[in-house]
């Protein structure tokens, strides 16, 4: 089997799909030649899936706000240079107008050959080899490594293309923000703290870190993103 994919025994209640319709996922590879020309360089022959749901034999969207499908893609064969850096290799999910993502917690296992990674959409997922760095981390050997793993996975960004900033300080939105993104984890927000709002970059970090009660601000219903 090329795929294999986890459910929680709760994912039909919570999606509101009667559990007694004929349920099942499709798997269709896709041809890189069907992505734009950029996809197609950074992906190469690797494996592309299509994923979907049908009820009662029709597509069906399927997305969720705080349960997740696991996938497991059963067999990827690195390349001499990929198990060099096996942390590199990463799942990207691309959307309909062909935009890629990288998936935070995606994780390939050099044991079993298997990549796995939960998700709470279904769609187009690639298998990608992406080696991010940037011009002013050598001078941090210790953390250069775990910041160029991090932002290929799409956990951190830098300041600009080339620049990370490694000596500046690391505000409490960003550090909530880095940390939700990489432990995969999401939430149906109901709200967030009054001085976070819609338009700050980690807005949706910090509200689903407030839902899951991972942060609890600094009294008053704040939380002091910026500081």
């Amino acid at each position: 089997d090329i795929c294999t994919i986890n459910i929680p025994s709760d994912i039909w209640q919570k999606s509101g799909i009667d559990k007694n319709k004929k349920i099942a996922f499709t798997i269709t590879k896709v041809d890189a030649k069907t992505l734009p020309e950029s996809l197609q360089k950074n992906i190469g022959g690797r494996l592309i899936l299509d994923i979907n749901l049908l009820v009662d034999g029709k597509v069906t969207p399927w997305a969720s706000e705080d349960t997740p499908i696991e996938i497991i893609f059963n067999k990827y064969t690195p390349t001499a240079e990929e198990l060099q850096n096996p942390e590199h290799i990463v799942i990207w999910y691309i959307d309909t107008t062909g935009k890629a993502v990288a998936v935070p917690n995606a994780r390939y296992d050099i044991k079993t050959g298997q990549i796995s990674f939960k998700i709470y959409h279904l769609s187009r997922f690639a298998v990608v080899y992406s080696k991010i760095s940037f011009s002013d981390i050598n001078k941090y050997p210790w953390a250069q490594k775990q910041i160029e793993v991090m932002a290929s996975k799409g956990v951190i960004n830098g300041k600009t293309g080339e620049a990370f900033n490694p000596s500046e300080a690391i505000t409490r939105g960003q550090y909530i923000s880095w940390m939700i993104r990489a432990l995969g984890l999401n939430a149906k927000i109901s709200n967030n703290f009054e001085d976070v709002t819609l338009s700050d970059e980690n807005y949706k970090e910090i509200a689903i870190a407030k839902e899951l009660g991972i942060a609890i601000g600094t009294g008053d219903n704040k939380f002091n993103p910026n500081t």
